[in-house]
């Protein structure tokens, strides 16, 4: 299991490796209620299908436990978004308004109001900016904490398996007799369900770092 990953909550997951070996051998051997499939050359069994389903169903439960977790982060980048938009928008027109060309006195005191309130919207988005870097930091941390959990989990479940497998057949059992243990779509969800905002967020944070 890859270093300073704590694998995610799973029944079976950390039991002695001598009883799931002795439970494959119990059930190929002597129940002959599993073994290799023809097919696919990987190990079958109702052991096995039951596992993948408890994995599958502990990424499930981390990835709403991601979700839940930022939601408030994606509801105020939702309106940061807003705000950049409109700050955005209001500098253009004070700078539009600060160049244009003066005569009069008036025009010249309305081209230093300009000035001032460009400076003021400004630092509001200077201010959006940061407030955006720091939801992203947080999405992304939280993103890579569930991927690295349920990667670490698939690292010892592909153990537990292959344990289960050498007793199920009695000889050696590699990574092609095992079956497919997917996690990648389930964390990629957390970002997916909200792509629009997170592309926007990346796309102006990439802008003023260019």
């Amino acid at each position: 299991m890859s270093r300073n990953k704590k694998a995610l909550p799973m029944r079976g997951i950390r039991t002695p490796r001598f009883f799931i070996w002795f439970r494959g051998f119990w059930q190929g051997k002597v129940l002959h209620t599993g073994g290799l499939c023809p097919e696919t050359n990987e190990i079958a069994s109702g052991y096995v299908t039951g596992q993948i389903k408890r994995f599958r169903n502990a990424c499930v439960t981390r990835r709403e436990k991601a979700e839940e977790k930022l939601n408030k982060a994606w509801g105020n980048a939702d309106e940061l978004l807003v705000d950049y938009a409109a700050v955005t928008a209001a500098i253009a027109e004070a700078e539009k308004e600060q160049n244009a060309h003066s005569e009069s006195n008036a025009q010249v005191r309305s081209k230093e109001k300009a000035a001032k309130r460009r400076a003021s919207f400004e630092e509001k988005r200077q201010a959006i900016l940061k407030s955006l870097a720091t939801i992203a930091n947080d999405i992304r941390a939280e993103y890579d904490s569930a991927y690295d959990q349920m990667e670490a989990t698939s690292e010892l479940l592909a153990s537990v398996l292959a344990c289960y497998g050498h007793g199920l057949l009695m000889k050696p059992v590699y990574s092609n007799n095992l079956p497919a243990i997917t996690y990648e779509d389930c964390a990629k969800q957390i970002i997916v369900n909200h792509e629009d905002t997170w592309n926007a967020i990346g796309s102006i944070l990439k802008g003023v770092k260019g």
